[in-house]
């Protein structure tokens, strides 16, 4: 053993070291950087502070040629950076406590810089940084930084194999780069389409993620809440019509949640259990079939077109025909529903479904008694008290608003319904519930998403943030059917979308044609819009591909990818093999391509290689032995008449390579043209 340890050592101790250059040092600088720069939102400021400090201190200490900090330095820097993690974080585990001390390491591993293994351990934390950007993003401007960023460090580590003296071209090293990772691509592919897969991605951290991907509402709504979410862009879901039998905007309701609690101030789903009865008997012709691929969020809820009929499998079903995960939903899912828009036998109002529908808040105003009890009167029905109620909203000046303003914290939906007069949907259909319950009719709130934006460049419909709404049940002739009593008050926002929304409020009391004016004007886009969402739409197209096809490939779409190939029944164990068959063999095809193709990382070699190789063409080529001395001495003897030439191209060869000269761009420009211009005379 101690022989073998020995050879080993010799066999080492023959090659060279490779010398850190400050061009060298520069490019492992810049690849800690750009590997830093994309985690700066996640990190304290006292790192985006300390980061720079360090690089700066390091390559003076290198250009000025002075020693590095001793260890009692190094070792209480150390301390500092895992204290001030541990102080930002309260913890040195997770997965930001985790990234922020590598970034902090990685900047201190710098004052250690003095071989090669301590460069290529930076390195390999720059690829690490790198990587984990899959752990906060996984969008396709994240993966192509990452690109970026591996073929520059990865540039980094060729620059180390050049001497100082050598000049090389930031081309050369990213081409190289760039190179390299071409090479890798198939390997890439190869384990991402063979490689087992797991139910969830391996760079998910449902804990972290949460933080910043909730929506807008969970199991609660309370009065202002839909409003603040009617700025906001961000995508929900998106819908796929495989039948192409897209509903209209009209009916476009997706419901998530069924509110049943009510203290007269906010909307509660409470402690439902799980229902079953996943399918229910519906006509094949009133069936909508779409694909719903929702976004992560950190809630269960999972959004269907109503009234969902076959709702997926390994969901929990609730009463009101909601169904949701079992799990908090951390990243981007798809699923296939089929729903009927209109109302189904599917319920049943048992009795204690019937109390829970007619539960009133313990605080219940007289203003409100006085206004149901005079609806129960005039009507018939209880149909004639809900048109009762929504002439009530049409006909007593009640507006639409984004901002309806502060309303009495005490009584709020007393005071929207007789002195405000003005709000969002969650204000009309949580008052027109309790309205409801007041006059003895059963009734729930439900709330969702209503309208999209349609992407035709993708066929498919976007549904964001802006488009979340509310909406109320009733229970007439034996089944619930939807009133949206904000379609009485703003009957722009349920026919176009919620990009009427601003439009509405801007209408003001404009009334018959000229509202219908100033809503056709607004939905008409100028060229510059039309260009807009021309771009918009592919854009989006081209994320919804990348979803479907990259974020969503789990063990089942693994399935259907090898069955489409025809390797319908192989298993987790088959596929191990067939990796371990399948990476060598890329192994040995990039070994010969890289022999055929090796990357000349010595200028001077380069030329002096197309040299011997013009004077190979008549016979004369250099022995495994023979120097440059040797070799000119015999080629002119060999070719008299290339004499001068012969010469001039060996010494200023030889002055580059062994003397003093300085190899420049000039001097390296003079040789190619020896080079280039010699030809051997007969």
């Amino acid at each position: 053993m101690k022989f073998i340890k020995l050879k080993i050592q010799r066999k080492a101790s023959l090659v060279p070291p490779l010398i850190i250059t400050r061009g060298s040092l520069g490019w492992l600088m810049a690849s800690l950087a750009l590997a830093v720069s994309w985690h700066i939102p996640h990190t304290p400021a006292w790192v985006l502070l300390a980061v720079p400090l360090l690089l700066t201190w390091r390559y003076r200490l290198f250009v000025l040629k002075r020693p590095l900090p001793s260890r009692a330095v190094r070792v209480a820097l150390t301390l500092a950076a895992f204290g001030g993690v541990v102080i930002s974080y309260s913890s040195y585990l997770g997965r930001d406590p985790g990234i922020t001390a590598v970034i902090v390491m990685g900047s201190l591993k710098l004052f250690e810089l003095k071989t090669q293994r301590d460069f290529m351990f930076i390195i390999f934390l720059c690829y690490f940084l790198v990587f984990g950007i899959f752990l906060y993003d996984q969008t396709i401007q994240g993966l192509t930084f990452m690109v970026a960023a591996v073929i520059v460090i990865t540039a980094a580590v060729l620059r180390l194999n050049h001497g100082e003296r050598q000049p090389v071209k930031i081309k050369f090293l990213v081409k190289s780069g760039f190179r390299f990772f071409l090479y890798s691509l198939p390997f890439m592919l190869v384990l991402f389409a063979l490689f087992p897969r797991t139910s969830v991605p391996l760079w998910h951290l449902g804990e972290d993620s949460g933080k910043q991907g909730r929506m807008g509402f969970n199991d609660s709504v309370f009065p202002g809440q839909f409003a603040e979410l009617a700025t906001s862009d961000k995508t929900a879901f998106r819908v796929d019509f495989p039948d192409g039998n897209m509903p209209e905007i009209k009916d476009l309701y997706f419901r998530g949640l069924v509110l049943w609690y009510t203290n007269g101030k906010g909307w509660f789903q409470g402690n439902m259990r799980n229902i079953g009865g996943r399918n229910i008997a519906a006509p094949d012709d009133v069936l909508i079939k779409h694909v719903v691929t929702l976004e992560p969020h950190m809630d269960r809820w999972m959004f269907a077109l109503e009234i969902p009929v076959i709702i997926p499998r390994r969901v929990v079903v609730l009463p009101g025909r909601i169904f949701q995960s079992h799990w908090p939903i951390g990243r981007v899912i798809q699923y296939t529903v089929d729903s009927a828009l209109q109302p189904q036998n599917h319920e049943t109002l048992d009795e204690s479904f019937r109390r829970l529908s007619l539960r009133l808040p313990r605080e219940w105003t007289s203003p409100m008694i006085d206004l149901v009890r005079e609806w129960r009167e005039a009507a018939a029905s209880d149909a004639g008290v809900v048109r009762a109620a929504l002439d009530y909203f049409r006909n007593s000046g009640f507006e639409y608003s984004l901002s309806p303003g502060t309303m009495d914290p005490n009584q709020p939906l007393e005071d929207f319904l007789f002195n405000q007069k003005k709000g969002f949907c969650e204000h009309y259909a949580a008052a027109f519930t309790l309205l409801m319950r007041a006059a003895g009719i059963p009734a729930r709130m439900v709330a969702g998403y209503h309208g999209g934006t349609y992407n035709s460049a993708g066929g498919f419909l976007v549904v964001r943030q802006s488009d979340a709404h509310a909406w109320s049940e009733v229970w007439l002739d034996d089944k619930w059917r939807r009133v949206d009593p904000t379609s009485v008050v703003a009957p722009e926002r349920i026919q176009f979308g919620a990009e009427m929304s601003r439009t509405i409020a801007d209408m003001g009391a404009l009334q018959g044609d000229e509202r219908a004016a100033a809503a056709e004007r607004a939905m008409r886009k100028n060229f510059l819009e039309r260009v807009y969402r021309f771009f918009k739409d592919h854009w989006d197209n081209i994320n919804i591909k990348w979803e479907v096809w990259i974020m969503t490939y789990d063990r089942f779409r693994q399935r259907d990818f090898l069955k489409s190939i025809g390797l319908s029944g192989i298993g987790r164990w088959s596929l191990v093999i067939v990796l371990i068959i399948i990476i060598p063999t890329l192994f040995f095809l990039a070994s010969l391509l890289l022999k055929r193709r090796t990357l000349t990382i010595d200028p001077l070699r380069k030329q002096y290689r197309l040299f011997y190789r013009k004077t190979a063409k008549k016979g004369i080529t250099p022995a495994a032995w023979e120097g440059p001395l040797d070799f000119r001495v015999r080629t002119v003897d060999a070719f008299p008449r290339n004499k001068a030439e012969i010469r001039e191209i060996s010494n200023l060869y030889i002055k580059l390579r062994y003397g003093r000269m300085p190899v420049t761009k000039k001097s390296l420009k003079q040789l190619k043209r020896l080079v280039k211009g010699f030809k051997v005379k007969k």
